[in-house]
């Protein structure tokens, strides 16, 4: 951890604040512990190129953690999408095969 310290320190980097939520990461108990363990860290140089630079924290879905999401200050706008699966799908005629073929594709 030391080192890891070091390092953040000899290369001056910085961490960027978040926004929308206070925490990163939650134990889903009740009570709940929560605290913050993920970060977003930049340097100088980085700061200089995209000086609007955000961290955005996305909502926890099916997680303890929540997403952060790096917004440079481009003009995109960024829409939430989220996977659903449909369990129809596997009703579907030649779906499992299909399904099987992609994931030998992708070695799962």
């Amino acid at each position: 951890m030391d080192a890891f310290n070091e390092m953040i320190n000899s290369t001056a980097l910085r961490e960027v604040q978040r926004s929308r939520s206070r925490y990163t990461r939650t134990n889903k108990q009740i009570p709940p512990i929560m605290c913050v363990l993920d970060r977003v860290l930049i340097s100088n140089a980085l700061e200089d190129k995209f000086d609007l630079i955000s961290i955005l924290t996305a909502p926890r879905v099916g997680s303890d953690h929540n997403p952060l999401i790096v917004d440079t200050g481009d003009d995109l706008v960024l829409k939430q999408h989220y996977f659903r699966f449909n369990v129809h799908w596997i009703h579907q005629k030649g779906f499992c095969d299909w399904l099987k073929k992609v994931a030998d594709k992708i070695q799962i």
